[in-house]
């Protein structure tokens, strides 16, 4: 999709869209993940504001979905890994509590029933 804008680019003589177009897959390649997905949200924002001269390029409304279903996958697989770690230091964060809770009981109920 970043190729046809890109001819789009040079057929209207439009160097700023040229400029934020231009990808290599060797580029793609060594691209950050949030560039990557940032790069991904561009291109659709780009192909949705020239949907109608694209159409002679052979993009239509389903290939932009298809692009932006694509990036927002990416971010949750890329979050993912980082949430699970949020998620499981917030449940460890409790558990100091549980425990202390636990020794309570052990040391106030249980103990004491054990000396009769």
């Amino acid at each position: 999709m970043a190729d046809q804008l890109a001819a789009l680019a040079e057929t209207n003589g439009d160097p700023n869209l040229a400029g934020q177009v231009e990808l290599t897959l060797s580029a793609l390649d060594k691209l950050a993940d949030d560039d990557l997905e940032e790069t991904g949200t561009r291109i659709a924002n780009l192909a949705t504001a020239s949907l109608a001269a694209l159409a002679g390029y052979g993009i239509a409304q389903a290939d932009i979905d298809s692009l932006e279903s694509l990036t927002t996958q990416f971010h949750n697989v890329k979050t993912a890994p980082r949430e699970a770690v949020a998620s499981r230091s917030g449940e460890t964060d409790t558990l100091l509590d549980k425990i202390s809770n636990v020794t309570s009981i052990l040391r106030n109920r249980l103990d004491k029933l054990m000396t009769r």
